[in-house]
């Protein structure tokens, strides 16, 4: 009987990761880039950065990535234009990044969730310095596709809010309409609706909870369109976002074999009784 339980268990774990065929020599280096929330800033409300239980850091061991290096400093965007910080720009985490690495040829990938640090620009001043991030991003790594969401918000400040909404969003969804673009708009907003228990003390950063959403929702994105590159689809098939039968079927295998399971034992345990 264990045997069969435990051969029930291994073709369910089995079917479940079938989905994600990729290796990490086709996926190549990853490379995720963001602000203050990938820094893990004021994650336990006690103002300190706790960069591996941050978004960037948590992804990547959900999608099992091999290859991969975080990029974040806090206080950066597409924009720098406000005084004081005209030099945190994302332009600038992957122009370091050229000046210190010989692997450019082997990045695949730029990951970038972020968005808060946009709101000190207009739309057009974002579309201006998101346009040149994407030139110089194809110019240092020409084999690379950038995944692209906004993930910034606050827990009460509804101007703010506004602001991010209707002014940072429209930017970034504009953003991927750019060939090597796609934008992540399954995480696009992803505290919104979550401003109890999303956010730390600041009501800026996320808490351990917000961090662990949009990871997941990063690593679902991820192991998507690593399973339609590498299994033999065109990069222009890639939808706008993950499939929900891709997220939807490993549950329901976990969720059957629990099922099944549970039967063998009413079974057994009723044998036993009589």
């Amino acid at each position: 009987m264990k045997r069969v339980i435990s051969l029930v268990i291994l073709f369910s774990l089995l079917l479940s990761q079938a989905t994600f065929a990729y290796t990490s020599e086709q996926v190549g280096k990853v490379l995720l880039i963001g602000d203050s929330y990938c820094t893990g800033s004021n994650i336990n409300d006690d103002g300190i950065d706790k960069s591996e239980d941050a978004w960037a850091e948590y992804a990547a061991r959900e999608a099992s990535l091999k290859n991969y290096e975080v990029l974040c400093e806090n206080g950066f965007g597409f924009v720098g234009s406000a005084p004081g910080v005209e030099d945190k720009v994302f332009v600038n985490l992957i122009n370091n990044y050229a000046e210190t690495h010989d692997d450019l040829e082997q990045v695949n990938w730029l990951v970038l969730a972020a968005g808060y640090n946009d709101i000190r620009g207009s739309y057009e001043q974002i579309m201006e310095a998101g346009n040149a991030f994407i030139a110089r991003a194809n110019e240092i790594f020409p084999n690379a596709k950038i995944l692209l969401a906004m993930v910034g918000w606050h827990a009460t400040d509804e101007g703010i809010q506004s602001k991010l909404k209707n002014i940072v969003l429209k930017a970034y969804q504009d953003l991927a309409k750019n060939d090597i673009v796609y934008e992540m708009d399954n995480i696009s907003l992803a505290l919104n609706g979550y401003e109890n228990g999303g956010f730390s003390n600041d009501n800026l950063h996320p808490s351990a909870f917000g961090q662990e959403y949009i990871a997941f929702g990063v690593a679902n994105y991820l192991e998507y369109i690593f399973e339609v590159t590498y299994d033999g689809y065109e990069n222009s098939n890639i939808p706008n976002e993950p499939s929900k039968i891709q997220i939807l079927v490993p549950l329901a295998l976990i969720l059957g074999t629990s099922l099944v399971i549970a039967v063998i034992l009413r079974i057994r345990i009723s044998r036993i009784n009589k």
